[in-house]
């Protein structure tokens, strides 16, 4: 059966107001902070949502009971359970890559082309893949065919079509014929991957439900009015906008992000001396404060020359910036200190009052030169409760060591 979808309604922050199917209308309630409350059709509540403190849907009330969603401190899904207490459940690398998942389908364990979250997946331990092209499961391969945005059809070896799709502009479908294998249909040839069982959408770092337009969590660099929104609502001309780069430095990570909250990459990152934490800003030797900074491109600097410092008393000097810099611009004045932060790599873990990236400066700052527009870079500790990793008598730690530690 083919679904008639009219195109929605929308408020001035991009929440869907009211969504026509086959001629019966969804009516959506909001609250001020653009969380989805309800859907009606007429008088009747068909759906309710429940969030936590971080804004995170931690549970969906249906005719069929409830359905509850579990996270980890990153805001990633950890877990689903079903009304019939069926579960799912998912696991993640050190760089936000969600790496495995438990379904009804059994468990899978992903290998990706790269470490970054929208990294293409190569294999998930039952099938093979070639992004946007084919997938190969026992002997068997199969082809895809897609349009700009979505896998549409499939094919064997053979040629004869196996399996079709079309979706609304929001990835609902609304004819099929066949069965589709595999994750990759609506968004496929961007790397959108399809959960079976919840019907949701991995989208990089966040989980999208096709069935309300908007994300799970809200968007992790807090950008623009509507923080759950998807594809500023016109997902018919747009995929993932990736016009806009932020950078959010969470005390522990440095994560890159597009303008639509999909994680690029996330690299270790301190700031602070040996032992110091967030409480320990706007005082020596703490940690650059919580705000809002800018980068420009065309200030990322090679080390030509290196300073050599004595950062903490009773070691040599050593390189402290790395070989990479960027100066980052903005921010609030702490006592002592009136800007002069930067983003820089080091031999030894952490920097007063700049952010440390250790041997991932070439990398990340080599990429950041390269782009044409400001960057916007928040420093935000809301979720850390830690310290500058720091040997006996809060003594600094090589990079290196560091690293090897937590392999």
């Amino acid at each position: 059966m083919k679904a008639f979808v009219d195109a929605p309604t929308c408020d001035a922050n991009g929440n869907r107001l009211t969504r026509t199917v086959n001629s019966v209308t969804e009516d959506y309630a909001y609250d001020d902070a653009d969380k989805l409350l309800e859907v009606k059709i007429g008088q009747q509540t068909v759906k309710e949502f429940t969030y936590d403190s971080a804004g995170r849907t931690t549970a969906v009330e249906t005719s069929a009971g409830t359905t509850s969603l579990t996270y980890d401190y990153e805001s990633r899904v950890t877990g689903i359970t079903y009304p019939n207490q069926s579960t799912n459940s998912f696991t993640y690398n050190g760089l936000d890559t969600r790496v495995g998942m438990t379904d009804s389908g059994g468990s899978k364990t992903f290998l990706r082309d790269g470490v970054s979250v929208t990294s293409p997946v190569l294999s998930d331990g039952a099938a093979t893949y070639t992004p946007a092209i084919s997938e190969r499961r026992s002997s068997s391969t199969t082809f895809y065919h897609a349009g700009i945005k979505n896998g549409d059809s499939q094919s064997s070896t053979g040629q004869s079509v196996t399996a079709s799709v079309q979706y609304d502009a929001f990835g609902n479908v609304t004819s099929s014929s066949g069965t589709w294998s595999g994750p990759f249909a609506y968004g496929g040839p961007y790397g959108y991957q399809s959960d079976p069982d919840s019907g949701l959408k991995l989208l990089g770092h966040r989980y999208y439900d096709p069935s309300t337009g908007r994300f799970l969590t809200r968007d992790p660099i807090k950008d623009g009015r509507n923080w759950y929104g998807y594809c500023g609502s016109a997902p018919l001309v747009r995929t993932d906008p990736t016009g806009t780069v932020t950078l959010v430095f969470t005390g522990t990570k440095l994560k890159w992000f597009r303008d639509d909250g999909t994680l690029v990459d996330s690299v270790p990152a301190f700031s602070g001396a040996p032992g110091k934490g967030r409480r320990d800003q706007g005082q020596r030797g703490g940690p650059i404060p919580e705000g809002t900074y800018s980068i420009d491109p065309n200030e990322d600097q090679y080390a030509t020359y290196n300073i050599f410092a004595y950062p903490w008393a009773g070691y040599p000097p050593s390189p402290a910036w790395g070989d990479r810099r960027i100066p980052l611009k903005g921010g609030p004045d702490v006592p002592g200190r009136t800007g002069g932060y930067f983003l820089h790599g080091g031999e030894f873990v952490g920097s007063i009052g700049c952010i440390d990236i250790g041997p991932n400066d070439i990398k990340i700052i080599d990429k950041l030169g390269k782009l044409t527009k400001k960057i916007k870079l928040v420093v935000d500790y809301m979720d850390w409760n830690g310290t500058v990793p720091s040997s006996d008598n809060n003594k600094p730690v090589k990079w290196k060591e560091y690293l090897q530690q937590r392999q």
